[in-house]
């Protein structure tokens, strides 16, 4: 324990779907009840479940599972580009606070993970006023393993990778060659977490108690002919659904990008 402050945790409260962020110097406010519990979600750490009236709270951290390394030759490399990121884009889907796009490794080959991409969709809603201004975003890049059953399984980056998305930007791009991670023969789930938006130079976080305002900002989908292989986050703890039964499926216009050897 070094007392250093923990930056973008999530903060839900147990129980509902209401929670928020914490900011750069891991301060937050939520509101809550008497008796009721937080459950504190960060980026290299344990969770912890602790009381709403708790000034301070610690948090140990978590073990970090490293994966095999191997050696591969410099030259002889492929770069490919797998999921749904050069898809038309067709829509944007509300109601979430995080989503996750599930990238298939088609060929079974030994990558090198090189870049994530992402297609935002900027959405002015019938009932907004013509005043709604749109604000520079916080993002945090999510990356996940997979279950046996196809679903999410559990975060493989070790820190916080972030970036500013400026309000006219409808791309967004990870650059994480240097994380040394490989494209797993089963897959690989990426996503991408909306921490909050800047306001005069100042950061707010998220909460449940921002309702629709930060809908204005959505994940671009087309519709394909796969399975639906998108999952959204609605509460802030680690609950995921898939969005199945739309007709034609949709799928977020994610993808990654790849040395293959």
């Amino acid at each position: 324990m070094d007392n250093s402050s923990v930056a973008y945790a999530a903060i839900a409260i147990k129980g509902s779907n209401k929670g928020t962020f914490s900011n750069a110097e891991g301060q937050f406010s939520v509101a809550c009840q008497s008796g009721d519990s937080l459950i504190i979600s960060a980026v290299g750490y344990k969770r912890q479940i602790c009381s709403c009236h708790q000034e301070k709270i610690y948090l140990d951290t978590s073990a970090v599972r490293l994966q095999e390394v191997v050696i591969r030759p410099a030259s002889k490399t492929v770069t490919r580009k797998s999921g749904y990121f050069n898809k038309k884009n067709e829509g944007g889907y509300v109601g979430f606070n995080a989503l996750l796009c599930f990238i298939e490794n088609k060929k079974k080959e030994r990558c090198l993970l090189k870049k994530v991409n992402f297609s935002l969709y900027k959405s002015w809603l019938f009932d907004w006023p013509l005043s709604v201004t749109f604000r520079p975003l916080l993002v945090r890049l999510l990356i996940y393993d997979v279950k046996p059953s196809g679903a999410p399984g559990y975060s493989i980056l070790a820190k916080n990778i972030t970036a500013t998305v400026a309000p006219a930007q409808k791309k967004v791009s990870f650059d994480i060659s240097s994380l040394g991670l490989d494209f797993p023969s089963e897959g690989i789930f990426i996503g991408v977490e909306f921490l909050g938006y800047y306001a005069d130079g100042n950061f707010t976080p998220f909460s449940s108690e921002d309702k629709n305002k930060f809908l204005q900002y959505q994940a671009a989908y087309s519709h394909t002919e796969e399975l639906s292989r998108s999952w959204v986050r609605t509460d802030y703890g680690n609950k995921w659904d898939c969005i199945s039964g739309h007709e034609p499926t949709r799928n977020f216009n994610f993808g990654i990008e790849a040395a293959c050897y």
